[in-house]
Parts: C-alpha cells; sequence; structure tokens
C-alpha cells in the first residue's frame, strides 16, 4: 500500500483509535481501514454495553409496583381530592417510565449505528483484499 493511501485513511480517525491500534500490533504495517473501523467498533460496543447496564439499574430502581398501587386507588376511589393526591403521586413514576423509554430508544439507535459500523468492517476487508 502507497503512503499517501495510508496516511489518507489515518486521517478518518481520531488519534485515540490510531495510537490502540498501533498497541494492538505487535510489529508495524501500514494501517487498514478494517483494523482501524474494528477498534472504533469495539470502543463503542463497550460504551454501549455500559449504558445499557446502567439503563437496566435505572428501571430497577422505578418501583412499578407502587405506581400500580396508587394507580389501584386512584381508579377505586370517588373523592376529587383523593384522587387528586394519588395522581400527584403517580406522575413522578410516569416521568421516570418516559425518561427510561426515551433513553432506551436513544441506545437502541445508537445500537443501530455501531451494527452499521461493524458491516462496514467487512465492506473496508473486501476492499482490502
Amino acid at each position: 500500500m502507497e503512503l499517501s493511501k495510508s496516511v489518507a485513511i489515518l486521517k478518518d480517525f481520531t488519534k485515540d483509535e490510531i495510537i490502540a491500534w498501533v498497541q494492538s500490533n505487535c510489529f508495524f504495517h501500514a494501517p487498514k481501514r478494517s483494523d482501524l473501523l474494528f477498534i472504533r467498533w469495539k470502543k463503542q460496543s463497550g460504551a454501549l454495553l455500559k449504558a445499557q447496564d446502567e439503563l437496566s439499574k435505572e428501571l430497577a430502581a422505578i418501583d412499578g409496583k407502587k405506581r400500580d398501587e396508587y394507580a389501584g386507588q386512584f381508579n377505586a376511589s370517588k373523592d376529587p381530592q383523593e384522587r387528586s393526591l394519588l395522581m400527584k403521586k403517580i406522575i413522578p413514576y410516569d416521568r421516570k417510565f418516559k425518561a427510561y423509554l426515551e433513553k432506551s430508544e436513544e441506545l437502541h439507535k445508537k445500537s443501530k449505528s455501531i451494527d452499521k459500523l461493524y458491516d462496514s468492517i467487512d465492506k473496508a476487508r473486501e476492499k482490502e483484499t
């Protein structure tokens, strides 16, 4: 591979990705796009898994049983004041769950982009051979 092509490949990646690539190679050879894409994929996949674990902990912290208990009391009550108080107790649970769903959707989108990145590794390998 000619030097100008190698430099062009390196320009597409961050300093950290290039350093990780250099550290993972026992001997120096010209950089391959697929190697650097793999490092990028590995880093992003790890970050995604960490974020998914944190999100799972957030979901576990939401007490759905208590929210359902309040909702049952709300549905059984005829007193407007009591219903109003129960609704005020339900709202924080609903907000937490909505925030969880929004974060979950964001992570799903990130997951799709990471999947596309993985596919691009195979395409880069095909071009390199």
